[in-house]
């Protein structure tokens, strides 16, 4: 082969950023979510290395309290979930789900044998109907900050 088809060698690329996708409600999806307590989203960028990315890795920044169970893996009003948006039906994360009113955080469950998104503070009730709620991924972090994040 000629030297001058021999292309040299790369390094894989370890550090990634991404912008924030928008604001995922931690709460009943009654209205779209209230962007108005968050400036985060044009002035943040995400920044990821090695395992802590996905390929198909999206970012959103949490409202709301129900999956709130107040243990050290608890998703907090204001976190900023990270989401792999190729991993729509994990039945062991809690999962972003679209509804007709934005994103929400929820986990599958059963609830007297039906199937419910569950959240994980118990005083906010299952949702029981999901007509028009569609999958888009499992939340695998909680970014803490540049290259740091809580995995789940």
């Amino acid at each position: 082969m000629p030297a001058s088809l021999i292309l040299p060698k790369s390094q894989p690329r370890t550090n990634y950023t991404l912008p924030l996708s928008g604001m995922v409600q931690a709460s009943l999806p009654f209205a779209p979510a209230d962007d108005d307590d968050f400036d985060l989203l044009d002035s943040i960028e995400i920044m990821l290395r090695g395992t802590q990315y996905h390929p198909h890795v999206r970012a959103f920044q949490v409202t709301g309290n129900s999956m709130d169970d107040g243990t050290r893996n608890a998703i907090r009003h204001g976190d900023i979930v990270l989401v792999n948006s190729r991993d729509e039906f994990n039945t062991t994360r809690p999962c972003l789900f679209e509804t007709p009113n934005g994103y929400i955080i929820k986990t599958r469950g059963l609830v007297n044998g039906t199937p419910a998104l569950v959240s994980a503070n118990s005083t906010v009730p299952p949702i029981l109907d999901m007509t028009d709620i569609r999958p888009c991924g499992s939340v695998y972090g909680v970014y803490l900050g540049p290259y740091r994040v809580r995995m789940l």
